[in-house]
């Protein structure tokens, strides 16, 4: 889909995010308040990406990569907005090389991600997905898919950024053990979650019912 409003005198914004404001249609409402805004949802190939860079103050871009080479020479574009949780598709040296902003949304989705996650253990711990299929077959045997609780099983998370962060807490409300390995992150954090913060991720590896992975 490709929409443009053409306004005078005003900012022009490129976007190719596949999501941004899909769910929230006041966002383009509120951009083309004071901006010329383009949207062309999904990646752009090398090329068009530096014709959008050469020819738009900002970019809102989804997993589209950034590289030095495309921001060489002459540019217009001022912001580049990551409508995501991590920029390592941009090159960050580059465009602080040429004074553009670079933004991205890293608590946008925690708490969706987080349950998404909370809710594969359970599936995981009551083989939910083998019932269903079983069921659909037209079989029915209760004892085959007791599964277990999980209270009392640990969880190890690798990341403990907000996503990380968010899935120990709900886990620790079903009264899991909770470890975490992050050499990132303060260890009074871990503390402050009722998390134990391992040194070593083998040590995690080594105790954990359940692997859960957060990290870019």
């Amino acid at each position: 889909m490709r929409v443009t409003a053409y306004l005078k005198d005003k900012p022009r914004i490129y976007v190719t995010s596949g999501s941004f404001g899909s769910l929230t249609p006041e966002t383009f409402k509120r951009l083309n308040e004071f901006a010329e805004v383009t949207v062309n949802r999904g990646k752009l190939q090398a090329e068009a990406l530096r014709d959008v860079l050469r020819e738009y103050d900002g970019v809102v871009l989804g997993t589209d990569r950034v590289t030095r080479e495309d921001l060489n020479g002459d540019l217009r574009v001022r912001i580049i907005a990551r409508h995501g949780v991590g920029v390592d598709n941009i090159d960050l040296q580059a465009a602080t090389e040429k004074r553009i902003v670079v933004t991205y949304t890293p608590s946008a989705n925690a708490e969706s991600v987080a349950e998404y996650t909370v809710g594969l253990m359970l599936a995981l711990s009551r083989r939910i997905v083998d019932a269903h299929i079983f069921m659909k077959s037209g079989e029915w045997a209760r004892l085959e898919f007791v599964g277990f609780d999980l209270k009392g099983k640990t969880l190890g998370i690798i990341g403990l950024g907000s996503i990380g962060s968010r899935v120990a807490e709900i886990s620790k409300a079903f009264g899991m053990r909770v470890l975490a390995y992050d050499p990132y992150v303060d260890r009074g954090k871990a503390v402050n979650l009722g998390v134990e913060l391992k040194d070593s991720l083998d040590d995690l590896l080594l105790e954990s019912d359940f692997i859960s992975i957060h990290a870019s």
